[in-house]
This record gives C-alpha cells, sequence and structure tokens, in this order.
C-alpha cells in the first residue's frame, strides 16, 4: 500500500507542476488553451491515482516474488494474508474425477488464512503417485481386510508386513512395519516376489528364496501366521513340492469358486534352457484343500509362454501373475513380460474361460495387446509385477505395480496405484497413470489433508523458485542452508504425516531436510532420484507437531526441486 500512496502522490505533484510551469508567453487564447488542458491532466491523474490507492486492498505478488518468495511473520501468531487464485474447475470436494485437475491444485477451495498460516488448499479426494518409494524397491503387494491395507514386497533378506489406513498414506505408515521373517533363519537369500493371502482364519506369505545367493537356486515357500493377526508371528511352513522342481519364483496363491485352490509361478522348463536363454513361462499346479502349503499335482502346467513382441524384444519372460475376478465372476491373471530391468517391461492378461478347470492349458486365453504399457510421451517406463486390491467400500478394483524411476533406471523402481476400468466384464487399464496429476482416492477411502505450494512458503536464505514445467513453480536450493517454511495449523499434539512432492534430477539418490518447528529434531528423509527436471516424485516424514500454529522446514541440495508439501490434518495411527 505504501507503494501505491507514493506512486499516487509522486503523480499529484506532477499534475500540479505542469499548471505552474506553463509558457512565460503566448496569448490569451493560447493560455486558457493551455490551462484547461493541465486541469484536465490533472483530473485524469486523480482518477488513477484513486484506482491506484483502492488497489492496494488486493494482495499484489511483489515484482522480486520469483526469487525471494513471499514473507512469512517470524510470530506464530502474527495474522497475514493473501488473496490465492481460484481452484482449477473440477477440484471441488465431492466432484467426479473427471475433468483431472490441474496439478497442484487439490480438490478443496483454496484458502487464505487470516490466523497466520500459509495459503492452502484443501486435499481429500485426490493423492499423487509413487505410493512407496524405496532404492531397488520391487514386486509391491497390498491386500485390504477388515478396514485396514497390508503391504509387502520383495524383502531380499526377509518378510515383512506393514498396515496402513488408507492407500494414499503408505508411506507414512513405513515406521509401523513389521518384520515377521529372517532368510538367515533357514540360510535363506535373495527372497523375492513376497505375497501375503487370507485363507480359513490364517494369514499366508508366499515366496521364493535361494541359497548362497545362487539365484538358480530359487524355489517356492510359505509362512503362516498362528493367528488370525497379519502382524503376529508366523511359523515357517517349509518348501512348496512343486512338480519336476525346477527354478520357481513369482508363486501367487488363488482359490475358485468351487473352493479348489492353486499356485501359479514362473518357472523355468530346465536349468540348461533357463540359465542360458532366461526363458520364463507360467505354471499352475493344484494345492491341497485347507493346506496351501501343500502340493497335489503330480505334473505342472504351462499357461502362458512368452512370443508376443512385446514380451519377447529384450528377454522371452513371463513372471509376477496375479490374479484378478470381475464382477461378473469371470477369472482373470494379469503378470509381468520381458525383462523386469528394462525400459520394456509390459503387463499381461490371460482369462480363464467361464466354468473352466484351470488345470487344462487350452482353458487359459492370452490377450495380444499388453494391459499396461510403457508410456515414453509421459516418461513412464517398465511398468510391471501387480497385484489387485479393493476400494474400502469394495466398489472398485484397483491394481499396484511397479515402474522404473526413470529411462534406464533398470531395478531401481517405485510403486503406483492406478483403478481398474471394467469394459462389459473385460479390465481396461488405459495408460499408466501420469506423475503429474493427482489421481481419485479409491471409493471409500476418507482423509482430511492440505496441499500447500511451495512457492507460497517463506524462502531463507538462498532458496528460490523455479519454472517445473507442467508442475508449475517449485523452489530450489543451492545447499543444506537453504530452506523453505510452511506455518500450519493442527488441532491437537501428535505426530502427523508430511508428504513432499519433489525432484531429484541428479545422477545419485539424495536426501531432504525436514524439521517441525525451530527447535525440534531434524529428519532424513529420501530424495529419490525422478529422472529428469519436472519429473516428480513423492517422501514422507512423520513430524511431532503441537495444537495450534507450527512452522514446518524443508531443505535440500542441488538438484533437488520442492513443488509441493501436502498434511495430513490427523494424527497417524489415529
Amino acid at each position: 500500500m505504501v507503494r501505491h500512496i507514493m506512486i499516487a502522490a509522486q503523480s499529484l505533484s506532477y499534475g500540479f507542476k505542469s499548471i505552474r510551469s506553463r509558457p512565460s508567453a503566448g496569448t490569451a487564447k493560447d493560455d486558457t488553451l493551455y490551462q484547461r488542458c493541465a486541469y484536465g491532466i490533472t483530473i485524469c491523474l486523480l482518477l488513477a491515482c484513486f484506482l491506484m490507492v483502492c488497489a492496494c486492498s488486493a494482495t499484489e505478488r511483489p515484482a522480486d516474488m520469483e526469487t525471494q518468495g513471499p514473507v512469512v511473520s517470524s510470530d506464530p501468531e502474527a495474522t497475514a494474508s493473501a488473496t490465492p487464485s481460484a481452484p482449477a474447475p473440477g477440484t471441488e470436494t465431492g466432484t467426479a474425477p473427471a475433468p483431472t485437475p490441474a496439478p497442484g491444485t487439490g480438490t478443496g477451495n483454496e484458502t487464505a488464512s487470516d490466523k497466520g498460516e500459509t495459503p492452502y488448499v484443501t486435499f481429500n479426494d485426490m493423492f499423487y503417485n509413487p505410493l512407496m518409494v524405496y532404492y531397488m524397491l520391487g514386486d509391491p503387494w497390498l491386500t485390504y481386510r477388515d478396514g485396514m491395507y497390508y503391504f509387502t514386497l520383495s524383502g531380499g533378506d526377509h518378510a515383512s508386513v506393514m498396515p496402513s489406513r488408507t492407500v494414499s498414506g503408505l508411506m507414512s505408515n513405513i515406521p509401523n512395519r513389521k518384520t515377521v521373517y529372517l532368510g538367515v533363519e533357514n540360510n535363506q537369500t535373495q527372497i523375492w516376489g513376497n505375497e501375503l493371502h487370507f485363507y480359513q482364519g490364517r494369514w499366508y506369505i508366499f515366496y521364493a528364496a535361494d541359497y548362497n545367493n545362487d539365484n538358480t537356486l530359487h524355489r517356492m515357500y510359505a509362512l503362516r501366521s498362528l493367528t488370525d493377526d497379519p502382524l503376529g508371528k508366523y511359523e515357517f511352513a517349509g518348501k512348496l513340492d512343486l512338480p519336476d522342481d525346477q527354478w520357481a519364483i513369482d508363486g501367487t496363491f488363488f482359490e475358485c469358486a468351487d473352493g479348489r485352490i492353486f499356485l501359479i509361478w514362473s518357472g523355468w522348463r530346465n536349468l540348461s534352457e533357463g540359465s542360458t536363454l532366461w526363458f520364463q513361462r507360467l505354471y499352475i499346479a493344484e494345492l491341497e484343500p485347507g493346506d496351501p502349503t501343500r502340493v497335489i499335482s503330480t505334473e505342472r502346467v504351462v499357461i502362458s509362454e512368452p512370443h508376443y513382441y512385446w514380451e519377447t524384444s529384450v528377454l522371452p519372460q513371463n513372471e509376477g501373475p496375479a490374479m484378478l475376478v470381475s464382477p461378473e465372476g469371470t477369472v482373470y491373471c494379469a503378470y509381468a513380460a520381458n525383462f523386469s530391468g528394462s525400459d520394456e517391461y509390459h503387463i499381461g492378461l490371460l482369462r480363464l474361460k467361464r466354468g473352466s478347470d484351470p488345470m487344462i492349458a487350452e482353458n487359459w486365453e492370452k490377450f495380444p495387446e499388453p494391459l499396461l504399457a510403457p508410456d515414453r510421451e509421459n516418461e513412464i517406463f517398465g511398468p510391471g509385477h501387480c497385484s489387485f486390491f479393493k476400494s474400502p467400500d469394495g466398489t472398485e478394483d484397483w491394481m499396484i505395480y511397479h515402474a522404473a524411476k526413470a529411462s534406464g533406471s533398470g531395478w531401481d523402481r517405485n510403486a503406483r496405484a492406478q483403478k481398474v476400468e471394467w469394459i462389459g466384464d473385460v479390465p481396461y487399464m488405459g495408460k499408466p497413470a501420469s506423475l503429474h496429476e493427482p489421481q481419485p482416492l479409491p471409493s471409500g477411502e476418507k482423509v482430511d489433508r492440505i496441499l500447500i505450494q511451495a512457492e507460497d512458503c517463506e524462502l531463507v536464505n538462498r532458496a528460490f523458485v523455479v519454472d517445473a514445467g507442467a508442475a508449475g513453480k517449485a523452489v530450489s536450493f543451492t545447499s543444506k542452508a537453504d530452506r523453505m517454511v510452511a506455518t500450519v495449523r493442527v488441532g491437537s499434539d501428535g505426530d502427523y504425516a508430511v508428504y513432499i512432492r519433489h525432484s531429484n534430477h541428479g545422477e545419485i539418490e539424495s536426501n531432504l531436510w525436514v524439521r517441525a518447528n525451530d527447535m525440534a529434531p531434524e529428519h532424513t528423509c529420501p530424495a529419490s532420484r525422478s529422472g529428469a527436471p519436472g519429473q516428480f516424485t513423492m517422501t514422507c516424514a512423520v513430524l511431532k507437531l503441537n495444537e495450534g500454529l507450527n512452522t514446518i522446514h524443508i531443505s535440500a541440495g542441488r538438484d533437488v526441486d520442492v513443488d509441493l508439501i501436502i498434511l495430513d490434518l490427523e494424527p497417524v495411527n489415529q
């Protein structure tokens, strides 16, 4: 406002000065004409000044906002005002997911708080992929039961189970992950493709493992829970005695409507072919009803082998089977195709003829086109090894799968979720969900969150705003000494999840440093590689916040940009 008043005063001064400084010589007619013009100019200037002074009541970004950021008072109780733009069409809470909101707009009304908070939008209907980010993450498995999601994945040297109340909050529950088995207990190494299944009151974890890191020794094994608690104790149920005793990984369990139970896995015909050509097929065997750790088939049956170009262009491999049942009861088997460490990993689809015997190979039909393929235009590479789960209200089917963090990143992947659409009785995925756009939450999932754009935070030291392409604006850092600060309000003391959407376009894994308030301990969060600038991923910190106003401080090194932060307004584990 001060700047507007100074401009107005200066303009008035110029106007009156022009009247006083008329020419010293001239006719009366000239003099009268000159005075009329001067007074006319002055009236125009007065009107312009009036409009400029009125305009100062609206918030205006200063000319240096792009490098300095908005000022947030160091006093957390001080008031701050802003006039944010309206949310994009379709972002209001409760609207249908189409049209998709512009990236970062959230799903609620943008709020310019008069209580000291950084401007935010409510974000209660959407989430950003990826959901889980580990270094070398692989083979995500998610199931829903009795109001909770349970997550597991390839463990390397162990098996673990992680609970989460929401799909979108998976990352915040990493501290609650429980290791239920250590491979060293049975001298096992390279534990892959862990899957968690509930059957007749017990939980079973099926997994592949070898000995002494000798991949040719991979076979299928099972763990069985002692109670109906997926986070409780498990016993080692031993090796699954599959026919022919050949190399076997990625076993998945399923039960037919008639009560028969089966295991489908990826395997080699024999050691010679597998260890030279790396040719992997999908096999099936029948299990004993009531005890899925016992195999009753005397022969294994091939239900799929790679032959389409998208299955064979790098290596001829079918693996990672996962079962899906249509609303009409048709049984499908999705599977990963091609080499898992390449950009050309795909997800294919088999269909079992209605009412037919799964142990007859001809009863399985392969779709000639993949269910999910790489999308190079949107920089999505190697989508594969999926599992399926239901939404909390049971009305939707969802897929979780891994994909490469960037082109050429090989087995360095993250986990993403996407809704399954049904066209008649056939599942349809379309393109892999873009990381640039938020996705609608699974139906029935309830959250209370706010979203804060990074450029609306206070920027400290040399932190600065950059153009982030499809993401709009982002905040970048020159060193750990730079930081961005958001002021937020929560309703009670507790531990709160803060999700940070960021880009790490460097060549190595990096970190973000996050803390709450001035004296709180600092949390180190992985700033996972995301590929090119403008390609964003997620990380999460769980911070201890106090009732009322709090400040969240985020810093990072070079090559890391922050697009936005999302805050759960309910404490974790509540």
